[in-house]
């Protein structure tokens, strides 16, 4: 009698991870296949793992600093069986590099190094160029660091935008992909879904707000969400 193999390998990939960069580069080069030894394949009841091949999608990347790359590996055994994880790699600047904040459009930043009295932090400054402004209305912003803290007040320079402009509104589309992992999708679900989130609304409006007027070097975005 013959038992056929319909199970699949069991895989588990290693966890996300950030690669910090000392030195200013505008991308960085990975081969995920070098990872190899951080991926656990094994056949069935975990006895064979010789028996299971591991692929990675993609093999190799070039990824932009400030980015990620998102990794599929997949593990498949002799009768072709075939199981899949995923994990994520980012490449950003290490922590109080002068070339880790950008100079805003329409505008020039430049840093100093601290004594090793004050800690060796860093003090930038932010200014606009003539006939431009942060849309707060001020022509220069500092954002200062150092090796046990963060960027103050955020990492991110907020571009500078012409003195004509007034504030403005923008509508945006949010689309949101979930792995449902081969099970099927009722349905009903993603109304029950939208009416989770409509009763959430104040809530995670507030949020994404907080969180936006932070990511653009604290100028004040309001997000007010639409169903």
């Amino acid at each position: 009698m013959t038992v056929p193999d319909d199970s699949p390998p069991s895989l588990q990939c290693p966890q996300s991870f950030v690669i910090e960069l000392v030195d200013q580069e505008d991308s960085y080069d990975i081969d995920f296949r070098k990872l190899r030894g951080q991926v656990n394949a094994t056949d069935g009841d975990g006895s064979f793992p010789s028996d299971v091949a591991v692929t990675f999608i993609p093999e190799r990347a070039t990824i932009r600093t400030g980015a990620f790359e998102n990794v599929t590996v997949v593990a498949s055994d002799k009768a072709g069986n075939l199981a899949r994880c995923f994990f994520q790699v980012a490449i950003r600047p290490t922590h109080c590099v002068d070339w880790e904040l950008e100079a805003p459009a329409n505008g020039d930043i430049s840093c100093e190094r601290g004594s090793s009295v004050s800690g060796g932090g860093l003090q930038c400054e932010a200014t606009c160029r003539a006939g431009f402004r942060f849309t707060d209305g001020e022509r220069s912003k500092s954002f200062s660091c150092s090796e046990s803290s963060p960027w103050t007040p955020a990492r991110v320079v907020p571009d500078c935008v012409s003195e004509d402009t007034t504030l403005s509104t923008y509508d945006v589309e949010a689309t949101i992909s979930y792995r449902a992992s081969g099970a099927p999708v009722p349905d009903y679900c993603p109304d029950v879904y939208a009416q989770t989130v409509q009763r959430f609304q104040a809530a995670i409006g507030q949020t994404l707000s907080d969180k936006c007027t932070d990511g653009a070097g604290n100028v004040d975005i309001q997000v007010r969400g639409v169903f």
